[in-house]
């Protein structure tokens, strides 16, 4: 099996292994640069993320020249690790218990949409192993993990999963599809008319968010906003979207607050800009060529993964960062190691377990921060504040957080320091609640033009909500009986 596109940069580009290191060190090099002398959101865990990734990608490069089979295991790990997921989806229905209230399946994660996920990359790994794969045990066991696969589709009804493993099947029996393509193009249409019909709602909203998303990627589209800050330059977007009244008309009805832009590439072109997003892609498409020279399963994987991130947030998961991490490792073994001696390598491990130490050590700490979070969430008790207070260095990317506490601050009358909290959460998210509080302290402070000011953009950011305008009107009659009662001292 063979691709044209595989052939031509075969033929124009001698790609070895020290090209795609020298890619993933300039991109890493560029997010510890672009973070540490450009101001933006505070980013620590995910400059910590980073640096975890980039860590472990070193150390599997090591580790894998070691081991002949590398590509073999990781298949096996990969559907094994897909299988369990499959299995606790099932136990978890049967039960009736899984991590979120609103769903009936989640696996190990908190949402439907990347479980989805995870059960396509090792159905599309399955299914590609079962076609060249010669013995029948093999097919068998490849056979019963897509059979489960689709059972769990099924109740998650997950578009985004089911053109991921359209595009992964188109590739496993192209050569069969090519004989019907007309047959298979309509059919691929008719299901995309079908699958935007099953909910209106979600692909609106998503249309929304890419548009918006799109739009304030042209306005900084060389360096991008800076490491996550995609909330906050969401929030600006929304406020010039919605300044046309044909969008209030169209779209009013489908936008909301978001972390993510259900597209990994504008998400990373936002926070990065060119500058990032063409590292990204390079490596990308290194690795996509390696994979389909080392193992046509894996590429197969990474195919469904980067189709399904068309639609969805998978690659800002840590769970597929890591598998998107060992398997570009994975890739980069296709080549001659260019004479690395062993002392050498070993001091390249060395500094890559020194990075990784440090980067998880940062992780657990802030990890460990928002658990004793969890323990005063629900309480507005001053002497908890003290509390909030030294938890705020490490908590301080954590709009939950932050929003607990100005609602605590303004619960205990700290106005002006309840604020100065909620101007950090307006860094790291575009609720309109941050704002809303805001106003009801400059109310509540008698900063009457101020707390108007607060309510207007809360409302022109997501014209769908009306408690903005309950929330002016109570101020306008409050303001209106201030100024009578003024007026009527001072004629007395």
């Amino acid at each position: 099996m063979k691709l044209p596109l595989v052939d031509i940069f075969k033929q124009h580009i001698k790609i070895n292994h020290q090209l795609l290191d020298s890619i993933i060190t300039v991109w890493w090099l560029y997010c510890i640069v672009r973070t540490y002398f450009v101001q933006g959101p505070p980013c620590a865990y995910k400059i910590a993320v980073y640096t975890m990734l980039f860590s472990l990608y070193i150390i599997c490069r090591i580790l894998f020249s070691a081991i002949k089979r590398d590509a073999e295991l990781l298949e096996i790990v990969i559907i094994a690790s897909s299988a369990f997921e499959m299995l606790q989806g099932i136990w978890q229905l049967y039960s009736g218990h899984s991590n979120h209230y609103l769903y009936p399946i989640t696996g190990t994660f908190f949402n439907p949409g990347p479980y989805s996920a995870a059960v396509v990359v090792g159905m599309s790994v399955a299914m590609a192993r079962m076609r060249i794969s010669k013995s029948r045990a093999v097919k068998n066991i490849c056979g019963v993990i897509i059979c489960l696969g689709f059972s769990i589709l099924a109740v998650t009804v997950s578009r985004g999963a089911l053109v991921a493993l359209g595009a992964a099947a188109a590739i496993v029996y192209r050569d069969i599809l090519h004989r019907y393509k007309w047959y298979v193009i309509a059919a691929s249409l008719t299901a995309a008319i079908v699958l935007f019909y099953i909910k209106v709602g979600s692909a609106m909203g998503r249309t929304v968010i890419w548009r918006i998303s799109a739009s304030i990627f042209l306005e900084q589209p060389l360096w991008g906003y800076g490491i996550n800050a995609f909330e906050s330059a969401y929030a600006k977007g929304l406020l010039e979207f919605f300044s046309s009244q044909a969008h209030i008309k169209e779209y009013a009805a489908y936008a909301d607050v978001t972390e993510y832009a259900f597209n990994d590439i504008l998400q990373l072109s936002v926070e990065q800009g060119i500058a990032g997003l063409m590292p990204a892609a390079a490596c990308l498409l290194i690795v996509m060529i390696r994979l389909w020279r080392r193992s046509k399963p894996l590429f197969i994987g990474m195919t469904a993964l980067a189709s399904f991130s068309l639609f969805s947030y998978p690659f800002q998961l840590l769970p597929f960062q890591i598998y998107t991490v060992i398997c570009a490792a994975c890739a980069a073994q296709d080549c001659k190691e260019g004479g690395y001696s062993i002392s050498r390598r070993l001091l390249t491990l060395c500094a890559a377990l020194a990075l990784l130490f440090v980067s998880i050590k940062k992780m657990k700490d802030i990890n460990k921060a928002n658990s004793e979070y969890a323990m005063i969430a629900h309480s507005d008790d001053e002497a908890f504040i003290k509390d909030y207070y030294e938890l705020l260095p490490e908590c301080s990317e954590d709009e939950r957080f932050l929003f607990s506490f100005a609602k605590s601050l303004r619960t205990n009358g700290r106005f002006s320091d309840s604020n100065a909290i909620l101007r950090k959460g307006l860094r790291v998210s575009n609720d309109p609640m941050f704002l809303m509080i805001m106003g009801n302290n400059y109310k509540d402070m008698r900063f009457y033009r101020e707390a108007d000011i607060c309510y207007k953009i809360a409302f022109a950011q997501l014209p769908n909500r009306l408690y903005p305008l309950y929330q002016r009107m109570l101020l306008y009659k409050k303001w209106a009986g201030k100024k009578r009662q003024w007026q009527w001292q001072k004629e007395s």
